[in-house]
């Protein structure tokens, strides 16, 4: 009975797990509608055509395709219009989903090298250097799966130990290293939650953006900031947000002109 519960619970997580965080790519309308608009601005782009790749790409995101290779060809194609604070946004965007690759990461790089408002780096030796790269190494679904697995397996080789005993101590070393591997992974990953869906980034749109000290034209102008930054939106309220720069400084600005990574 045991046995049975142990892999009752077991299933149970994993679909559980499945029905979570599995989502369609295309969340709505004609999957293949978007898909031909996706090569359609491919097309272009290599003809040279940025503004028709720019617009075949924007008609297969309002078609609802997600998909971090169109985010990249798509802020590819506006940087080349010269618009680098949109561009920068869907570099963004794009290494959310996948912040393994490489290409997205040397891309966005190379654009931040223009923006205006430099961010602030920290001071950092060797070692958070190399932990903040494998933090930065993994999307927040990899993540979620990757608990999952590592829970799924914690129940499985307890179940084992008790009935096999005979390889109990094989068990017992695979379990305490599930178990060391997930108290060493829950923090990177819960602070990965809190950036995703709690500290709300955004880049600014337009060329110059005025920070006011409240939330309204008639206040006192802080300072302005441009085109590419990027800033945490502490809250927003009607068309104001309150924003908060990598340097501590912070302010209000209109809101239509941050995109939301």
């Amino acid at each position: 009975m045991k046995i049975r519960a142990i892999t009752a619970l077991w299933a149970v997580l994993l679909a559980v797990g499945a029905v979570i965080f599995m989502s369609p790519s295309v969340a709505r309308a004609d999957a293949q509608r978007a898909h031909e608009q996706f090569l359609a601005g491919n097309q272009a782009y290599e003809a040279g055509e940025f503004q028709m790749a720019v617009d075949a790409y924007r008609r297969a995101l309002d078609e609802g395709l997600v998909n971090s290779r169109l985010y990249y060809n798509y802020g590819n194609a506006l940087y080349r219009l010269n618009r680098l604070g949109p561009a920068i946004l869907y570099y963004e965007r794009a290494l959310k989903l996948t912040p393994h690759d490489d290409d997205i990461r040397h891309n966005l790089r190379f654009a931040n090298a223009r923006i205006v408002d430099k961010p602030s780096e920290p001071a950092s030796n060797a070692l958070t250097r190399f932990l903040w790269k494998v933090h930065a190494g993994y999307s927040l679904n990899q993540g979620l799966w990757a608990s999952l697995a590592l829970f799924s397996l914690i129940f499985l080789f307890a179940g084992l130990r008790t009935y096999l005993p005979n390889w109990k101590a094989l068990w017992t070393m695979a379990l305490v290293a599930c178990l060391l591997a997930i108290v060493s992974f829950v923090p990177s990953l819960t602070y990965r939650i809190y950036v995703t869906e709690a500290a709300r980034h955004a880049v600014v749109l337009e060329p110059t953006l005025n920070l006011y000290s409240g939330p309204g034209r008639n206040y006192e102008l802080l300072s302005k900031i441009h085109e590419g930054t990027k800033v945490e939106v502490t809250s927003a309220k009607d068309d104001w947000a309150l924003i908060k720069l990598s340097n501590g400084l912070g302010g209000y600005v209109t809101l239509d002109a941050l995109g939301r990574i």
